[in-house]
């Protein structure tokens, strides 16, 4: 399944999980994207759907599945 996975870096819970998180995208052959700045996770999931991923996830706090979500 296409599946793209978004990460906030700057989150706390997503900083100390990214290896496990980058451990996994190459395992299952999902992309991984990290986030830039404000607005980006929108942007990276709004681009996802429009690519034909299947799956989006979001990794990060509230903010980053708000964004993802939307």
């Amino acid at each position: 399944m296409k599946t793209r996975l978004i990460v906030n870096p700057r989150s706390g819970g997503a900083s100390r999980a990214l290896g496990p998180v980058q451990a996994f995208a190459v395992r299952e052959g999902a992309e991984l994207r990290l986030t830039e700045r404000s607005g980006h996770a929108g942007e990276l999931a709004r681009e996802a759907v429009a690519a034909g991923y299947r799956l989006v996830v979001a990794v990060g706090g509230d903010g980053t599945v708000n964004e993802v979500a939307s």
